[in-house]
């Protein structure tokens, strides 16, 4: 019996063995970013040997790091000489966010702990396409709570998380961040001065706002200015509009996280949407109104 012709490739195995012959360097980049270089023994400057004293988090925004960088959802060159990491501002908080809050190991009742709620949603081994969450509170971060109960608690008491503060309850604090090939998706599900903070990081750029804010824009008419960028709004859009849209996608491969569902299937999907069962968005598969 002959041998089956070989499976072909698919376009992670084409990315890796172009990496493994020296054609493409897929692997320069990826997400090698720390997210905490602050009170590292590599900063240490303190004259006792204490880092974790000597550099605190409150620090971190004001001093220069000598030995590497940090960020939020960072990804870095495999030297990390350029790095990129987002930077976050609620409308609340005294500073913005830019790294990972956590407690040293004097402040934390079970020593040093990261006080965020972040996840890794996804990646490749080429790291051509990286998907992360990021929970970004749009009330003040309780910083100052988290670690003056942190601190009063023992070793034997449970540890004090951000979710036991409460400051999730309106619900409304998902960052996604998404690297596919060379372009990087900020993608922020948050109230509205979030998205114009963002446009306050980068230089001529164009936002759009497609999603109706629970309250009114705070806009920073002077970074718009200064750093020309463009706030726009949108609807979902035209039917020209989402022919285009899908005729883009279509020809740079761009799929989306969907559930596809025989349209027999709806009312299953319905109850499970009632018990959030979900983890993607339904899509009915038109093809299966044939089968009726």
């Amino acid at each position: 019996m002959a041998d089956s012709a070989p499976s072909p490739l698919t376009e992670e195995e084409k990315r890796l063995a172009a990496c493994a012959s020296g054609e493409a360097a897929w692997r320069r980049f990826g997400p090698y970013l720390s997210e905490r270089q602050w009170g590292t023994v590599r900063e240490d400057y303190s004259a006792d040997g204490k880092a974790w004293e000597s550099f605190p988090h409150d620090h971190a925004r004001s001093r220069t790091y000598r030995w590497g960088e940090d960020g939020i959802a960072g990804i870095c060159d495999d030297r990390q000489r350029l790095c990129f990491a987002i930077a976050l501002w609620n409308g609340a908080d005294p500073i913005l966010k830019e790294r990972l809050f956590g407690l040293s190991g004097p402040e934390g009742n079970h020593g040093e702990d990261v006080k965020e709620c972040y996840f890794y949603l996804d990646n490749v081994p080429s790291h051509a396409y990286m998907k992360y969450l990021y929970k970004y509170p749009q009330r003040a971060f309780p910083y100052d709570d988290l670690v003056d109960e942190n601190r009063r608690r023992t070793r034997r008491d449970p540890e004090y998380e951000l979710l036991d503060t409460g400051i999730f309850e309106d619900s409304r604090q998902n960052v996604f961040l998404l690297k596919r090939r060379a372009t990087m998706v900020f993608i922020a599900i948050l109230a509205a001065t979030i998205v114009i903070a963002g446009m306050a990081l980068r230089f001529a750029i164009w936002q759009s706002l497609v999603g109706a804010p629970a309250e009114p824009l705070d806009v920073p008419a002077f970074s718009l200015i200064m750093g020309r960028r463009r706030l726009a709004g949108s609807a979902i859009g035209g039917i020209a509009e989402t022919q285009e849209m899908l005729d883009f996608c279509g020809k740079h491969n761009i799929t989306a996280d969907v559930e596809v569902i025989p349209i027999q299937k709806v009312n299953e999907a319905y109850e499970r949407l009632l018990k959030s069962d979900v983890k993607y968005r339904f899509s009915i598969d038109m093809a299966s109104l044939k089968s009726e």
